[in-house]
């Protein structure tokens, strides 16, 4: 799902992207933390993902 999105949205400025990225991250950790998963291995494996 992050990989897609980062591909569809078209920011206006290049220097977006990693704060688009690290918002990915922080909702990765948030959903998996609402789980009761471990969020450490999921953000893990949504970066090496992407």
């Amino acid at each position: 799902m992050g990989l897609y999105l980062i591909n569809r949205i078209k920011l206006g400025y290049e220097d977006l992207y990693p704060v688009l990225t690290l918002g990915l991250a922080f909702l990765t950790s948030g959903l998996t933390d609402a789980l009761r998963d471990s969020d450490f291995l999921a953000v893990y494996v949504a970066g090496i993902v992407l």
